[in-house]
């Protein structure tokens, strides 16, 4: 089926953003590239903003229901076991969280890579937050973390999004998935283990 105006309009601005990155992609080159005037672009959108987040709200707002559903679920737990069973919990679901990433790989690339000077840029940050705040949760059931601790944990956390940030980007989904549990279980098992040292040392 031939691709409507608004379509090719779409399908070049996500070109020219994954090469170029939101910033830099000139407005003007988006839509000669899809073979219109911008009297034609300003047809269906009014900003060059308005187009990346045509490219990508969708993706973000799914996003954020699929780790809401996980989250909500994690929190249900009884506070005195959560910090051992959540992991079960999002292996639960990992195969869904990586389905959901392969079919967004590119819009996914756009925000993580693409998307500075754009509302989603840090949105890898929020998300490590997101899941450094339920960790802290979890591990001050135990015992009370001092603040070299949260530095400690907000480091690892950081650097483990990066690596699943990286492995989102480049494998395909049944690597994706594999890559993605053996990373987990190599930093839940450290993270814990550290903290439980650090607990009995008190």
């Amino acid at each position: 089926m031939e691709q409507t105006t608004r379509e090719k309009i779409l399908s070049s601005g996500k070109k020219m953003f994954l090469e170029m990155g939101f910033q830099s992609a000139p407005l003007r080159k988006i839509v000669a590239q899809a073979g219109f005037t911008q009297g034609a672009f300003y047809g269906y959108f009014k900003t060059k903003e308005d187009l990346f987040y045509a490219l990508t709200d969708e993706f973000v707002e799914k996003t954020f229901i699929l780790l809401d559903m996980v989250q909500e679920e994690m929190e249900a737990l009884p506070a005195e076991r959560r910090l051992f069973e959540m992991s079960g919990c999002y292996l639960r679901h990992l195969p869904e969280i990586v389905a959901h990433f392969s079919t967004y790989q590119a819009e996914f690339k756009l925000v993580v890579r693409c998307g500075e000077g754009t509302k989603y840029a840090g949105l890898l940050d929020t998300l490590a937050q997101r899941n450094i705040s339920q960790l802290k949760e979890s591990l001050q059931a135990f015992y009370q973390l001092s603040e070299a601790e949260e530095k400690l944990l907000t480091i690892l956390m950081k650097g483990y999004f990066s690596m699943l940030a990286q492995i989102i980007l480049e494998q395909g989904e049944e690597e994706m998935l594999q890559m993605m549990i053996g990373v987990h279980m190599v930093f839940e098992q450290g993270i814990v283990k550290l903290f439980q040292l650090s607990a009995k040392g008190k």
